[in-house]
């Protein structure tokens, strides 16, 4: 199963479903149907980046930056595509990526990284604003637009690995809020994502390494109209271990969907809107071997469901009727919760690890093959060769079988006390630290004993130094 970097909007617009991609410095518009492309136009020419959207009337609107350096807006009305130039760049001196167009009523918002510098424009007939918000990289900021109209923003400045800020962006006080400090652990993050439900709330998931383990942060709050409530967290998640990648946030009616890909295979935590997200991981089978795409579905409705937000999500590069993680069919269908005992014991058996495997896990499948080597040893021992499982028709070939297991056995036992031995020196680490804190306050203990006596020090001269100015004063006073 691959992925494509190509990018592509599933937009769903009066009842029809269209998909827009950029290839060859083409942008196309294609015409869906059941999934599968029906027909297709190049609506245009030498675009370097774009982004798409529909207003509350359900038309669609493009933000489109070319080759020349325009910034042109584009909307169809009437299978008529209209064009109006917003700004002019020079190429040569400026670097463009993630363009980005959200709509609420005739404002128009439009996000875009110039240089690494993130800019918001902000439009509409009579008016033309622009703000100069945060310097950051490509991976380092997310954003969303709430049903108010209001830009939500969450970034990791580029020197602080540690630290994620929240900015909103208020339409009707025409401002942008002072950054937000969310995050306050010393954790490396390592990805971000926000959404703005339907239903007033804005929801963030960060994931930050801690002990070469995933660690699974979740955060929302309520947005009202004059204030937001404190951020509600979420602690109850297990560290997960494994390869991780494109996690997202999606809305399906009252229900929050984190997914994230792991280990070749996609996973999910579903929770209510206002509620803490579920501690039960699930997983999504899929099955294709054909590659995948990213996309982004525009639209308030999506099959039987009455309220989506899909700001990422992925589909077939060729069947785009089925989204991973909204559908479920024979190709995709979700199983039950992940690792438990008996799946822990199949997988190693068979040499497979493609569970998202916690700590604890760990642990625990550690002791089970603890358990499982010493009964085959055990079986060796009692039984001179394996004659409940090989075949003894030749001695030198049940030796040489036997010889063969046990090398297994140890090398399987060697793996064992390399875990333990990791773990142990991982225990070492924390113990070793914890003295050089210790040592560490000592030497702060010290530091704050000898600045209280240079202090006892300085105010004792500065007494000397006053009552001589005083008894110098003093005696040329008496002799005048």
């Amino acid at each position: 199963m691959g992925y494509t970097k190509e990018y592509e909007y599933i937009v769903s617009s009066h009842e029809k479903l269209y998909s827009f991609s950029l290839s060859n410095k083409k942008l196309y518009m294609k015409f869906l149907e059941n999934g599968k492309e029906i027909d297709r136009n190049v609506i245009a020419k030498n675009i370097k980046n774009f982004s798409v959207n529909i207003d509350n009337i359900g038309m669609i609107h493009i933000v489109v930056l070319n080759e020349l350096g325009m910034l042109i807006h584009m909307k169809r009305e009437e299978d008529i595509w209209t064009e109006a130039i917003i700004k002019r760049f020079d190429p040569k001196a400026y670097e463009f990526k993630n363009l980005k167009i959200y709509l609420y009523n005739q404002m128009i918002h439009i996000l875009l990284l110039l240089n690494n510098t993130l800019i918001h424009y902000l439009t509409n007939k009579n008016n033309f604003k622009s703000y100069k918000l945060i310097t950051t990289a490509e991976n380092y900021y997310k954003t969303d637009i709430d049903n108010r109209g209001n830009i939500h923003l969450l970034y990791r400045p580029v020197d602080n690995k540690y630290t994620i800020f929240y900015r909103i962006f208020h339409l009707e006080y025409d401002r942008w809020s002072f950054p937000e400090r969310v995050t306050y652990r010393k954790e490396d993050i390592k990805d971000m994502c926000i959404l703005c439900d339907t239903f007033g709330f804005v929801h963030v998931v960060y994931f930050s390494i801690l002990c070469n383990t995933i660690k699974i942060n979740y955060l929302f709050k309520k947005n009202k109209h004059f204030r937001s409530d404190n951020w509600e967290e979420d602690k109850g998640f297990k560290n997960i271990i494994g390869d991780f990648s494109i996690p997202n946030l999606i809305q399906l009616d009252d229900h929050i969907k984190l997914l994230w890909k792991q280990n070749n295979k996609f996973y999910f935590i579903i929770t209510k809107i206002g509620k803490l997200l579920s501690e039960t991981i699930k997983s999504i089978d899929v099955q294709w071997d054909c590659d995948l795409i990213p996309i982004t579905y525009i639209g308030n409705m999506y099959r039987s469901y009455k309220q989506v937000k899909i700001p990422l999500i992925y589909t077939h590069l060729y069947q785009k009727n089925i989204l991973i993680g909204v559908d479920e069919s024979k190709k995709f269908h979700d199983e039950e919760e992940l690792v438990t005992k008996e799946q822990s014991e199949k997988s190693y058996k068979e040499g497979i690890l493609e569970e998202a495997i916690t700590i604890d896990d760990v642990e625990h499948i550690k002791h089970n093959l603890l358990e499982y080597v010493n009964h085959i040893k055990h079986h060796f021992e009692k039984n001179n060769i394996l004659s409940d499982v090989l075949y003894d028709h030749h001695k030198t070939e049940n030796f040489n079988k036997n010889r063969l297991i046990e090398k297994e056995i140890l090398k399987l036992h060697k793996e064992i006390e390399l875990l333990k031995s990791r773990e142990e020196n991982r225990v070492n680490f924390f113990r070793d630290m914890k003295q050089e804190y210790m040592n560490l306050h000592k030497k702060f203990e010290a530091i704050l004993i000898e600045h209280s006596k240079l202090k006892k020090e300085i105010e004792e001269k500065n007494l000397v130094k006053l009552l001589k100015d005083f008894l110098f004063f003093f005696f040329k006073y008496k002799k005048e």
